[in-house]
């Protein structure tokens, strides 16, 4: 997006005073406003995680959605204006600059002998109300309250950010702020590479991290009012295979070994289901349907950012789109390898 573009978001949205400032920028009366605030609706589901737990998704009805989507757009190009280097995460590319992203996040930790990883824990929830009422105030300034108080709760939901909303993301990025500039400079006085992508903070270094080290890290994260998740830390020396959010870095970044495996195995039983739902008309869900097609399309995608001229990943697309749009075949199956977890 081009800088003047963002620059202009950016002065209107910091520019607000009063509720009916926010109307005219969100272009929606006080009234709709007002009812949207006092009657959120979210659609509760989880999902499971990699450790066999499951994660909570809170998604906002489709009107809360699209409100909170042109905040979103707003506060996104507040925000990059002061994004400390260090942010990787969620975040738009402000003109020419190179994009920052999960892979941006990664290559920062090439060729590094030793590599820490933190995971904060319950990042979003940690996030409450009154911070966030805290982060307007400040980014604001002297503002009507009811302002405020209509910001924070079109964000909020039971007290807390959700997870979910399409806002939660760059306000955690405000929340961190003060956590981002204290690990940069502490990075830059101990003389290793930091990086945050969301919840997930990398350090590395070509000489090994102390005790001392380690201990300044985690008290300058908890001082700010954030917890570390103790069983997502991670320290790799120099003869382990090192993972940075969940990719393989060494001198250049690459998917996981197993990951284009995994991800044929799983289009072709989603093919095979495909074929039989259109031979048999089973009539099996259509919103668990396209759930799978989009974690299948979203896993793709990924692999296509991060090794786009591999040579499976190329395959793996058409394998994807039959599967997707299978051509119907009348020979005979054998209903005893039926993917019955489809259902």
């Amino acid at each position: 997006m081009k800088k003047a573009e963002i620059l202009y978001q950016r002065n209107l949205f910091d520019a607000i005073q009063k509720v009916g400032d926010l109307e005219q920028l969100l272009q929606i009366n006080l009234n709709t406003l007002w009812q949207i605030c006092s009657a959120k609706q979210y659609n509760k589901f989880y999902i499971p995680k990699k450790n066999g737990t499951a994660r909570l998704i809170e998604n906002p009805n489709r009107v809360l959605k699209d409100l909170l989507k042109k905040l979103n757009f707003l506060l996104q190009c507040s925000y990059t204006h002061i994004r400390p280097k260090c942010v990787h995460g969620f975040t738009i590319r402000k003109g020419s600059q190179k994009p920052r992203n999960i892979i941006s996040n990664a290559k920062k930790h090439i060729n590094q002998n030793y590599l820490l990883n933190i995971d904060l824990k319950d990042f979003f929830h940690s996030v409450k109300e009154a911070k966030i009422k805290q982060l307007f105030l400040e980014k604001l300034g002297k503002t009507d309250a009811n302002l405020i108080s209509i910001l924070t709760k079109l964000v909020t939901l039971d007290g807390r950010l959700p997870m979910g909303s399409p806002t939660s993301p760059v306000i955690s990025n405000f929340a961190l702020l003060d956590v981002d500039e204290e690990l940069e400079a502490l990075a830059g006085y101990l003389k290793y590479n930091f990086t945050r992508f969301a919840d997930d903070l990398s350090f590395s270094s070509n000489e090994r991290f102390t005790p001392s080290d380690i201990y300044l890290i985690k008290d300058a994260i908890k001082y700010h009012g954030f917890e570390i998740n103790p069983d997502k830390l991670q320290l790799f020396g120099p003869k382990d295979v090192k993972i940075v959010t969940g990719l393989v870095v060494t001198d250049k970044v690459e998917l996981p070994p197993n990951y284009l495996v995994l991800l044929e195995k799983e289009i072709f039983r989603f093919k095979e289901f495909m074929l039989l739902n259109h031979k048999y008309h089973t009539q099996a869900n259509l919103e668990k349907i396209n759930r799978i097609k989009m974690e299948i399309r979203g896993k793709w995608n990924f692999a296509h950012m991060v090794m786009p001229s591999h040579e499976l990943v190329k395959q793996l697309k058409l394998q994807m789109e039959y599967a997707f749009n299978p051509i119907e075949d009348f020979e005979s199956t054998n209903w005893l390898d039926m993917p019955y977890l489809f259902f």
